[in-house]
């Protein structure tokens, strides 16, 4: 199987969770800029001209550009997984014991006496 290529043209940042031990690059997915006031981080260069110039003009309209999504660029994040999809070890295996848990069935639970 081919590892998977990111989409051309957009950046790809890293993950906020780093991945496992074991896994793999599944896939890449694209999100969406954040908007909203001071979230300006991906500002592209017209909106990031649009603040410096918001800023020495008048500020109250300086946070315009991180208000609309036309001014900020999308990026791309990998998506980890295991190789074919399953956990090498989903469940523990036959005669393995945890320490301090009983193992087997719970015993059945003791019936009072009704009293008549």
């Amino acid at each position: 199987m081919a590892a998977p290529h990111p989409y051309p043209g957009i950046p790809v940042k890293a993950p906020q969770v780093p991945p496992a031990p074991g896994q793999v690059i599944v896939s890449y997915m694209v999100v969406e800029p954040e908007l909203g006031c001071c979230k300006c981080d991906d500002l592209n260069g017209l909106g990031l001209t649009l603040l410096i110039v918001g800023i020495i003009l008048f500020w109250p309209i300086a946070l315009i550009p991180c208000f609309s999504s036309s001014m900020k660029n999308k990026h791309q994040v990998p998506v980890y997984g295991y190789p074919g999809g399953v956990p090498p070890m989903a469940y523990p295996q036959p005669g393995y014991a945890v320490p301090g848990v009983p193992q087997g069935y719970p015993p059945p639970p003791h019936e009072q006496p009704s009293k008549v």
